[in-house]
């Protein structure tokens, strides 16, 4: 009898300890699951199709907003590639700030998204102006303002994207708003006041797409943190915010200097891709936000090609989504940059085939989505705890030397047993 009821004891106790256990090893991999689901999650690339942003200022009458053609859209679904990034200038498409928008130019618009849904892709309108807007002034001259300007505030962004969400409300092949192309020489937190006004007045309309906002300073991924700090700063009621960096792997302007040329000024050129990425990527993971790479490319020389594939290749194991530099039919032949097949033979540029081997989808493995998952957990643990740290640091540089003072012999300064004299 006795033998049974120890029996049964132990089977008790064995059972909850295995239960408790299980309860223990469920928790511990919840991370690992949290990166597995997110893994499931197809990672979206394509194109910037450019030249709805070549217009002339200032800008004739009756001047038609001009996209590519049906051909370049039948180019990029032929490839398997799901997005495009539009770019398109503001004066074109919202002639005076404040106003009403264009009727031909979103007409044009209209007909571009009508297209691409037809052929399954995805289209990021991208306001392509730099937190500027030409206009001719009083004296005929053309004034550049800049946005949050005193002659320029940045209700003319909000009242913008307010017209833009309600106007193409019904447009299915918007994945997402592109707030502005590479806001630069405008004071950041001015830029962070301006874009969170531009995502409220789009939420206002009841617009549910995602939004990309850009970092100020050209949007650089190397220097984000360095203009940016540490937080984020969009409030999205949604969270559909994804914030989007820019990542060429030049150091020169428009890649003026070879390859060779700057591998002599930087040996570690090799490693520049990763570099530039990690920085936006460690950003992005602490504060448990999305990212985006708005524009990436290169020239079509082997060493430039080789780092290409090196950033996409990071690129993929980050998850990061992403549109090459640039596709379009009103590029010269002679762009450097250039992603448009060749006007004579058809044929793929090298930059595009490097990126047809990165096309996205599910770009890592179970194992690889279980360990990021663990990642992202522990980087947005390490954010979480950065006041806490800061109070610690900032009580221990206050109080330390006080209590050295204090444990002196001799006690700390103005306890002398002596008489003042």
């Amino acid at each position: 009898m006795d033998e049974a009821l120890a029996c049964q004891d132990f089977r008790r106790f064995s059972a909850r300890w295995f239960q408790a256990w299980g309860l223990v090893l469920f928790l511990l991999a919840i991370p690992g699951l949290h990166g597995v689901a997110l893994g499931w999650d197809p990672v979206l690339r394509g194109v910037n199709d450019a030249g709805g942003e070549f217009i002339p200022l200032p800008l004739p009458e009756d001047h038609p907003l001009e996209f590519s053609s049906p051909r370049t859209l039948e180019y990029v679904a032929s490839k398997g590639l799901g997005l495009i990034r539009l770019p398109f200038a503001w004066e074109h498409m919202q002639p005076v700030p404040g106003g009403p928008l264009d009727p031909q130019a979103v007409a044009s618009l209209r007909n571009y998204l009508e297209e691409a849904d037809r052929l399954g892709l995805r289209v990021i309108p991208d306001l392509h102006n730099y937190a500027r807007f030409t206009r001719v002034g009083p004296e005929g001259r053309l004034q550049t303002l800049v946005v949050g300007d005193p002659r320029f505030p940045a209700d003319f962004l909000a009242d913008f994207w307010r017209r833009m969400a309600e106007a193409f409300r019904e447009a299915p092949a918007i994945y997402a708003w592109g707030l502005m192309n590479e806001p630069h020489d405008i004071v950041t937190r001015q830029w962070e006041k301006a874009s969170q006004e531009a995502v409220t007045a789009i939420r206002s309309t009841g617009d549910r797409r995602w939004i990309l906002v850009p970092g100020s300073n050209w949007s650089a991924a190397h220097i984000w943190v360095m203009c940016h700090g540490h937080e984020a700063w969009i409030r999205d009621p949604l969270g559909r915010v994804a914030y989007e960096a820019h990542c060429y792997l030049n150091a020169a302007p428009s890649f003026g200097l070879s390859y060779e040329q700057e591998l002599a000024l930087d040996p570690d050129l090799e490693d520049r891709a990763r570099r530039r990425l990690q920085v936006f990527v460690d950003w992005c993971d602490f504060n448990g936000v999305p990212g985006f790479i708005g524009e990436f490319g290169c020239p079509a020389e082997p060493g430039w090609l080789a780092l290409l594939e090196r950033l996409l290749g990071e690129m993929d194991r980050h998850r990061l989504p992403g549109t090459a530099w640039a596709l379009g039919e009103k590029w010269p032949a002679d762009y450097r940059l250039s992603l448009h097949p060749d006007p004579v033979s058809g044929a793929d540029r090298p930059q595009m085939k490097v990126l047809l081997r990165h096309p996205g989808g599910r770009t890592l493995s179970l194992w690889g989505d279980f360990f990021r998952g663990y990642r992202l957990y522990s980087m947005r643990a390490i954010h979480q705890s950065r006041p806490v740290r800061q109070a610690w640091r900032d009580l221990r540089r206050e109080w330390l030397p006080r209590l050295r003072e204090s444990f002196r012999p001799g006690g700390p300064p103005g306890d002398s047993a002596e008489p003042a004299r």
